[in-house]
């Protein structure tokens, strides 16, 4: 791992901003990035697989976080201070009447979370657009190792041998059964999503110098999840340096093809004797036919069947939720009761937002609406500096394309999602700073 490139950047004096870093503190940061695509290496009782590697990591850096934490609360806006610290309190407060350990649990992972992002905020910072491409270049390798696994897993899941990277689908949605890639991240669908930063970043290498090796490896990688979020990865491509198409027209693509997504994710269109014929009762829909015209039903997906249940947990306790991490263990209850359909697994809310509402409540969702729409304002505010380098345009392109994905996956315990956040929130801060100290 070599971090001798950023040693005159983040804990020397020159022009550097904040506190110094470490060197060993740089290389346990730069090796937390570099196993960010390792989202699931395994599973451990109590817990689950809410604690990893990256966990252990993490200890080494209390010191640092410690240090930083003063400049942190003089320097960050006080308006996006005060909507984390009360939407973490009210994680906590809903935790805590729900009076179950796994709320409590899942409330104190989300202030973790909110470390993880002061971390890529000192990152930042301190060593400015030199510290976001090397936390790029970390996330490419450590996706350049799980990618192969990856590929080996799933030649050897073709073959017959079937292991922990790959997850075979039946009465798989227009496709019937399917081998699916997943590597080690728990499912296809995060698999893809681990992948945008450096599958954007190999795309942009190899627009610029030729090397298109590491490309293709993570396409290919991405189309053998079978994941609808590659057409969101496809879109993104459109928003990196060189594209040929007027900003115009990139937008209304953009704009197109999130509407399929939206509209795709919870409907399917079958026909009466096609494959998708015996759709109506397995772990993608629900028993509810939407529409029927001639031989043509549109269906429910379990992406609606999931909001609408959230929205009957939610609606039962309003205010604060039933707490966060606790909206399987109500499904199955309702599931008994037989007010969830007996064929579908219990799911989680696989919707950031709807279920925010069942777990937070008003309050809580109110919360998180607050602070999602002052930090993206506020990365709104600081485009120019973020759109200038490639390595910031691709978080940026990454975090909204996550922004479509939290209408139908439950985003707020990526840690890859909180780190490169920080990431960009510090580009933002390091460019208010300087321009105030001039």
């Amino acid at each position: 791992m070599n971090v001798d490139g950023l040693k005159s950047d983040l804990y020397s004096d020159g022009d550097m901003v904040g506190p110094y870093i470490k060197s060993w503190e740089i290389k346990l940061l730069l090796a937390y990035i570099f196993l960010l695509p390792f989202v699931r290496l395994y599973s451990l009782p109590f817990v689950g697989a809410k604690i990893q590697p990256l966990e252990f990591i993490f200890l080494g850096l209390i010191p640092l976080v410690f240090r930083w934490l003063p400049f942190f609360w003089q320097s960050f806006p006080r308006a996006g201070k005060l909507v984390l610290i009360v939407y973490l309190g009210t994680n906590l407060l809903s935790g805590f009447l729900a009076g179950e350990f796994n709320g409590m649990l899942e409330a104190i992972g989300r202030v973790y979370l909110a470390i993880v992002f002061l971390l890529g905020w000192m990152f930042a910072i301190r060593g400015g657009r030199h510290s976001v491409r090397q936390a790029v270049k970390m996330w490419c390798y450590g996706a350049f190792i799980m990618a192969s696994l990856s590929l080996v897993g799933y030649v050897l899941g073709y073959l017959g041998w079937l292991n922990e990277t790959v997850a075979l689908y039946e009465q798989y949605p227009y496709l019937g059964t399917v081998l699916r890639a997943s590597g080690f991240t728990g499912g296809p669908g995060m698999l893809i999503i681990v992948l945008i930063p450096p599958l954007l970043f190999s795309w942009h290498m190899w627009q610029k110098d030729g090397k298109i090796g590491l490309f293709l490896l993570l396409i290919g990688i991405s189309f053998l999840t079978f994941s609808k979020e590659i057409v969101l990865v496809l879109t993104a491509l459109l928003w990196m340096p060189g594209s040929s198409l007027t900003k115009r027209l990139r937008s209304l693509a953009t704009g197109l093809v999130v509407i399929i997504y939206i509209v795709g994710t919870h409907v399917l269109v079958t026909r009466d004797g096609g494959m998708n014929d015996a759709l109506g009762n397995t772990d993608f829909t629900s028993d509810i036919t939407l529409l029927h015209i001639g031989h043509t039903r549109i269906l429910e997906t379990s992406y609606l069947t999931l909001k609408r249940t959230a929205f009957r947990i939610g609606s039962a306790k309003p205010w604060f939720g039933i707490g966060p991490g606790n909206f399987q263990e109500k499904v199955a209850l309702l599931k008994k009761e037989g007010l969830y359909p007996a064929h579908l697994p219990v799911y989680e809310p696989h919707s950031t937002w709807m279920g925010g509402f069942a777990e937070l409540g008003v309050v809580g969702l109110g919360c998180l609406f607050a602070f999602s729409i002052w930090l993206l304002r506020w990365l709104y505010n600081g485009r120019g500096e973020i759109w200038s380098h490639s390595e910031s345009r691709i978080l940026l392109i990454y975090v909204v394309t996550i922004l479509v994905i939290s209408i139908s996956m439950d985003v707020l315990n990526f840690r890859h999602l909180w780190l490169p956040l920080g990431l960009l929130a510090g580009i933002v801060s390091r460019s208010k700073i300087g321009s105030r100290n001039t």
